[in-house]
């Protein structure tokens, strides 16, 4: 793999403060499984008394539980259930999921399982009193039951159960090993079979070492893949190409991501797998652990961007809920010569603030023109101008790293995203 842009030095340096701000997000993982002999189809292939696999891991501090009209009391975990039939890589249901634990006070027996619209698949008359989902339990087996021929939409096409020939058994684990991570820059635009290369690191928050861990597309596109490990230091690549590496407990791992579309796409957040064999996937969050890539037939601007706020934290502390505050976004154009427009907004988030932004001097940060909602400028290649972006609250806006962001775009002629970064935001 070849060494990345030179700009990039520093984007790797700045990935452990963001993934600390963010971590709380995803406090207390634990993954629930449930396996069977079954017969069915998946995709339009039908499998006869396969291993079917259901899993899906979540937060136990999202556990929910609640009593019905009838009097039953269940508890339920919401997330993204997938279902792996003989050992293929697992499909994950699009309509999301919930695990669910019937505690079996009213009419019905204690029932553990998944469901989403329907209760698809599930154990019966299971001893396991006073459980929550909060904690590991099992292997629990019993008498299987399905929903028959109901057809649940998958990544890998429609899923349907027909029988179950076995038992099935319930776990639900929790880990020692906890991950975060984070990626910089959030946002490449190359050419068709050009490669787009960007920074990730993983920290492993647990207690014990997080072993064989990896990263992988979790979308698919029409791309080439590749990730290696890197001196977070001087950037340079080390370890071997493709190959999972252990991270001891309280450790991180900076790694080099390279994808190389093989055919045209439109600016799109990839998200990543990053997954060790005793912990449950890292959690996605748009902007900081996806990349925004797109794939151009013709040479496109490519500008890569990193944001600094005063404290250097990634987080912009404006002052009281009427104050002003500002940072400072630095970029560097690696595609095509073009017009670029700068702007700033708070993403999906509603967040009662004022957003202007200027091309600044890079010398001393003064604004070359009155701030405004958006600035138009040519950024030639291997250009690297300089933004100042200011903040004014009209409201309080709490701590909510994940969520409360600050984001910086710039587009091109064709109103494409070519570049984006972004900071954390709160006032105090």
């Amino acid at each position: 793999m070849r060494r990345p842009i030179g700009f990039q030095t520093g984007l790797a340096l700045s990935l452990i403060n963001m993934i600390l701000v963010v971590s709380p997000s995803f406090a207390a993982p634990i993954t629930y499984t449930e396996k069977a002999t079954a017969s069915g189809s998946l995709g339009g292939v039908g499998f006869t008394d396969a291993d079917v696999v259901f899993s899906m891991t979540g937060d136990t501090t999202n556990v929910r539980n609640v009593t019905d009209l009838s009097g039953e009391i269940i508890d339920s975990n919401l997330g993204t259930v997938t279902v792996s039939v003989a050992g293929a890589p697992p499909a994950a249901f699009t309509d999301g999921g919930a695990v669910f634990y019937n505690h079996g006070v009213g009419a019905f027996p204690p029932t553990i399982g998944f469901s989403n619209d329907v209760a698809f698949f599930y154990i019966s008359s299971v001893s396991a009193s006073g459980y929550d989902l909060r904690t590991s339990i099992g292997p629990l087996s019993g008498l299987a039951h399905i929903f028959p021929g109901v057809f649940l939409d998958t990544t890998a096409g429609s899923f349907i159960l027909t029988s179950v020939s076995s038992n099935a058994t319930f776990t639900a684990s929790t880990f020692a090993t906890s991950l975060v991570t984070a990626v910089l820059p959030v946002s490449r635009s190359v050419q068709v079979n050009g490669t787009a290369t960007a920074f990730a690191t993983i920290i492993n928050t647990g207690t014990t070492t997080a072993t064989a861990c990896s990263i992988a597309p979790s979308s698919t596109l029409p791309l080439t893949f590749h990730y290696q490990t890197t001196n977070p230091n001087t950037n340079a690549v080390t370890g071997t190409l493709d190959t999972p590496v252990d991270i001891p407990a309280n450790a991180s791992q900076s790694f080099v991501i390279a994808l190389t579309p093989t055919a045209a796409i439109a600016p799109t957040n990839v998200a990543f797998n990053f997954i060790c064999t005793n912990t449950p996937p890292a959690p996605v969050v748009t902007g900081l652990t996806t990349l925004l890539l797109s794939g151009s037939t013709g040479l496109t601007p490519d500008v890569v961007a990193l944001s600094a706020t005063a404290t250097g934290d990634g987080i912009l502390h404006v002052p009281g809920s009427a104050g002003t505050g500002a940072f400072a976004t630095a970029s560097v154009n690696v595609g095509a010569s073009g017009a670029i427009t700068g702007s700033a907004n708070t993403g999906s988030a509603t967040l009662p603030l004022r957003l202007t932004i200027c091309q600044s001097n890079p010398a001393n940060g003064q604004c070359l023109a009155t701030p405004a909602a958006t600035v138009t400028t040519t950024i030639n290649a291997n250009a690297t101008p300089t933004f100042s972006i200011f903040a004014t609250a009209s409201g309080a806006i709490s701590f909510d790293p994940a969520n409360s962001r600050i984001f910086v775009v710039f587009t091109d002629s064709t109103n494409a995203v070519r570049g984006e970064t972004s900071v954390a935001v709160q006032t105090q």
